[in-house]
């Protein structure tokens, strides 16, 4: 496990803190129009970082701002973007896909967290093809830290619907009330639908951006829950368990990720 410690997202000055021979620059000049050198022979590259180079998984951010710890994963730089080693990216992604088979084969869940607003529809999706609990909307804190109360909100979620979902019962109460009772549901599945089948605590959580969900993946570290999550170059790899160097922004990129998780844990179900 990954030690325990408050995590901060640290942006720093390439200039200041990596020196310059540490991160080469990607030629632009002679380069084809897809980014590949125009010598390099497609039939000479893998499958899987070819595609992977399709989708824009290489995409980093400005130079500028930067997470040191991520030099490991840089390939160089491109029109002052830091452009991520796929070849990285493929080891520790195969890395990452044998540890969730593991999890999945062991009869254990993973959560899956994607709070920003292009990855919603992705990590449902996936989610629910694959049968595992996610949360795609801000992180509600306590969901590892006080699972207690979060017990008690979807236990509400299952009064209301056994009420409103059921003619006799609806008969006792006024349209209004029925109303206000179908809002509050709402309200509570919005916050808690996606892990209202989660059984106790995950077998491992996997966040689309490890910049962005710190605080799922602070309680996840607190209690003592693998993680796996992307990291772009505005990340530190070191706070999780499975860093994956990866574009998080891009939605080709991310669909990308998504599926090759769905296929390999679809299959191991």
């Amino acid at each position: 496990m990954v030690k325990e410690e408050k995590i901060e997202e640290k942006v720093v000055d390439v200039a200041t803190e990596a020196p310059a021979e540490t991160v080469k620059e990607v030629p632009v000049k002679g380069a084809a129009k897809d980014g590949l050198e125009e010598s390099d022979s497609k039939e000479g590259i893998d499958e899987m970082i070819l595609d992977m180079f399709k989708a824009g998984v290489h995409f980093g951010h400005q130079k500028s701002k930067w997470f040191p710890k991520m030099r490991p994963y840089v390939f160089g730089i491109k029109k002052n973007v830091h452009i991520i080693d796929l070849v990285k990216t493929k080891e520790k992604l195969e890395e990452a896909l044998e540890f969730m088979q593991a999890i999945v084969k062991d009869g254990k869940q993973i959560l899956f967290i994607g709070t920003k607003r292009q990855t919603k529809g992705i990590v449902e999706e996936l989610a629910k093809e694959c049968g595992m609990p996610y949360v795609s909307a801000r992180w509600i804190g306590g969901v590892f830290t006080n699972h207690k109360v979060i017990g008690k909100r979807l236990q509400r979620l299952d009064e209301i619907e056994a009420i409103t979902e059921n003619k006799e019962e609806t008969t006792k109460y006024t349209k209004q009330e029925i109303g206000m009772l179908k809002k509050e549901a709402g309200r509570i599945n919005e916050k808690f639908g996606g892990i209202r089948d989660m059984k106790g605590f995950p077998g491992a959580i996997f966040a689309f951006s490890i910049s962005e969900d710190k605080t799922a993946i602070q309680e996840a570290i607190s209690k003592k829950v693998p993680v796996i999550g992307l990291a772009d170059t505005n990340a530190n790899p070191e706070l999780i368990d499975y860093p994956i160097p990866c574009n998080d922004d891009s939605i080709s990129a991310l669909n990308f990720i998504a599926k090759t998780i769905k296929n390999k844990i679809k299959k191991q179900g």
